[in-house]
C-alpha cells in the first residue's frame, strides 16, 4: 500500500557517457552555436504581417524568386504599395521585401499574404523574376 503524504524523489541519474558525468560540454561538431557548423535551411517563403506591413522573406535563391512573384501579386493583385526596404533574411541566405497599406487590418493582411502564396505557384517563373531576385540576392550578400 501507498503512503498518502510520501513527496515525490527524482531518481538518480546515471551517465554513460564519461563526459556529461564530469561536467564536460558537448564536443564542438554538436555546439549549434559555433560558427564553423553551418546548419541547413529549407528553402521556404513566409511572412511576417504588422499593421500596415507585410514582409515576405525568403531563404535562398529559389524562395527568393517565390518571394518576387508574391510581392508582384500583392502589389497587382491588391493594390499594396512597395514600402521599397529590403532586408537580409533572418534564416538562410534569402531576403525580406514589403508591401504596406495604411488601412488594411492585419487579419486581411494575413488573408492577402495566404491568397498570394498559393496563387504564386500558378504564376509562371520568367527570367525577369529570376534576374530580380538575383539583384535583390546580389545587393545585401554580393557576388
Amino acid at each position: 500500500m501507498a503512503q498518502r503524504h510520501s513527496s515525490p524523489t527524482l531518481p538518480k541519474l546515471m551517465f554513460s557517457d564519461q563526459r556529461f558525468a564530469a561536467g564536460h560540454e558537448s564536443s564542438p561538431k554538436n555546439d549549434i552555436s559555433s560558427p564553423i557548423v553551418e546548419r541547413a535551411v529549407r528553402s521556404t517563403v513566409s511572412a511576417t504581417v504588422s499593421k500596415g506591413l507585410i514582409w515576405v522573406n525568403s531563404t535562398d535563391f529559389n524562395s527568393t524568386v517565390r518571394a518576387v512573384k508574391v510581392h508582384e501579386i500583392l502589389l497587382k493583385e491588391f493594390g499594396y504599395t512597395d514600402s521599397l526596404i529590403l532586408e537580409e533574411s533572418q534564416k538562410g541566405k534569402g531576403v525580406s521585401i514589403s508591401v504596406c497599406d495604411r488601412v488594411t487590418t492585419v487579419k486581411q493582411m494575413r488573408e492577402d499574404y495566404a491568397y498570394a502564396k498559393k496563387e504564386e505557384r500558378n504564376v509562371e517563373t520568367t527570367a525577369k523574376h529570376q534576374e530580380i531576385a538575383k539583384d535583390l540576392l546580389t545587393s545585401l550578400y554580393g557576388q
